[in-house]
This record gives C-alpha cells, sequence and structure tokens, in this order.
C-alpha cells in the first residue's frame, strides 16, 4: 500500500511538472522545434498523458503539497548549484543575485499550481471519455485510512452507520 500511494503521488507530481515544463520551455526559453527540444519535453508530456488515460489513477487536489516540495526542493538545489559554479546555468531566471528572481519564482510556484490543476482536469477529461465516474469519497477515504479501515467502512457502507462512525 504505500508503495502504491508513493508512486501514485510521484505520477502526479511527474505529470503537472512535465506540462509545466513542456510549455515553459517552448513559449519562454526556447520556442524552437529542434529534435532535442522536442524529444526531452514535448514527447515526455505526450507519454505521460497517454499514461493517465490508460491508468485508472485519479490526480487528488489534496496531494498538491507533494508537488509544491518538489518544486521547493528542485529551486533550492538548484540554486546551490548555480551559486557554486557547478554547473553552467543557461537560463537568466535561476541566477539569484538579482531581486528579478523573486518575480520568476513567484510565478512559477503560481504557474505550478495552474498545471497541476491542468492536471487535475485532464484527469477529470479522462474520466468523462472513458465513461469511469469515480467516487470522490472513495478516493479520499482510499488516501485517508488504512486498508483494515476501508475493508470495515465498505462491510457497513449499506448501513451508512460506518461513515457515521469514522467522520
Amino acid at each position: 500500500p504505500i508503495l502504491s500511494r508513493s508512486i501514485h503521488i510521484i505520477f502526479e507530481v511527474a505529470g503537472s511538472t512535465g506540462l509545466l515544463i513542456t510549455v515553459v520551455n517552448f513559449i519562454l526559453l526556447n520556442p524552437e522545434f529542434s529534435f532535442w527540444n522536442i524529444s526531452h519535453h514535448l514527447l515526455t508530456s505526450c507519454v505521460l498523458i497517454l499514461e493517465m488515460f490508460q491508468l485508472r489513477l485519479p490526480v487528488i487536489l489534496l496531494h498538491y503539497p507533494f508537488n509544491l516540495s518538489w518544486v521547493s526542493v528542485f529551486t533550492v538545489f538548484t540554486w546551490v548549484i548555480v551559486a557554486l559554479d557547478i554547473r553552467y546555468w543557461p537560463y537568466p531566471f535561476m541566477v539569484a543575485n538579482d531581486w528579478t528572481c523573486l518575480l520568476w519564482y513567484s510565478g512559477l510556484m503560481i504557474l505550478n499550481f495552474m498545471f497541476y490543476y491542468a492536471w487535475y482536469l485532464i484527469s477529470l477529461l479522462r474520466n468523462y471519455m472513458c465513461g469511469y465516474i469515480p467516487n470522490e469519497m472513495d478516493d479520499l477515504q482510499s488516501h485517508l485510512f488504512s486498508d483494515a479501515q476501508n475493508e470495515y467502512l465498505l462491510a457497513d457502507s449499506e448501513s451508512g452507520s460506518a461513515y457515521d462512525r469514522v467522520l
């Protein structure tokens, strides 16, 4: 159960981050349709979207803090690399010695949430197109409670008393 929940969260983070990187790369950083640009960014996002349509993993909005944590860790890691001149960084917005980097990072955090929500909407579209309408209470319940508690809730779901006792 822990591994499957971890993979679920990693998929949510990878999907929304992949979309964010593809759009930022093609609009702001490198709008050329070169082989490497397409194979590294666009193809990755397309494969993630196809995988989403194949799997039935719902995107849960309550998991957004995991995505925000990933972006924060990546940002701090990149600042250290840029500050120590370990690697040349080709994009000017990562350089932290200018006050405009605060605007860049604030904008990226807002974009991060927008793309996580877009990933959530793609998940809803997938559910609609495939005729799969998940019960949001079941999705939330499966992430909040242990497997034993879920079995208990499912066993008593007809009477409705389980929800009253647990919630």
